[in-house]
């Protein structure tokens, strides 16, 4: 325990307290899944947060995407498979800087997400506001067959 203490940076008295082993221990839980430092920051692969609801007629998706245009996002469909894939720009003047903590995830990022098979994919619509992709997915009928009972 005493390892953890002296490994911080501060060396303030006050990490001798209970909030500086907490903040060690959170450091090095922070450390563990985010790489050694700030020269492994940058993250290659980013899954944006989702949501996937229904309504009367439409379908809609929600997805987070802070930091990033919306000239950075790319839209598809493939089969019945909504495909949202870009890439938040790594900030290049970052060697200049001197990093004290580095969280914020760069690279580039994918998300595949399967609709049910009564969608009109013709009229599928998005628009990126604050951040967020918001694509609104027309329900369709024409996937449905009425089969006759003999």
């Amino acid at each position: 325990m005493g390892d953890i203490i002296r490994s911080n940076k501060s060396g303030n008295r006050e990490d001798f307290s209970l909030r500086g082993l907490q903040k060690a221990v959170d450091d090095m839980f922070n450390n563990f899944f985010t790489g050694w430092g700030p020269e492994f920051a940058r993250r290659d692969n980013i899954l944006p947060a989702c949501d996937f609801y229904e309504a009367d007629e439409n379908y809609f998706l929600s997805m987070e995407l802070p930091g990033i245009s919306k000239e950075d996002v790319d839209i598809s469909m493939s089969g019945d498979n909504l495909i949202v894939k870009g890439e938040k720009k790594y900030d290049n003047d970052s060697k200049e800087k001197q990093y004290y903590y580095r969280e914020r995830y760069y690279g580039s990022f994918y998300r595949s997400i399967q609709f049910p098979p009564n969608t009109d994919v013709d009229k599928i619509s998005a628009k990126f506001s604050d951040g967020v992709l918001h694509v609104s997915i027309p329900k369709s009928e024409k996937h449905t067959k009425k089969i006759d009972i003999k």
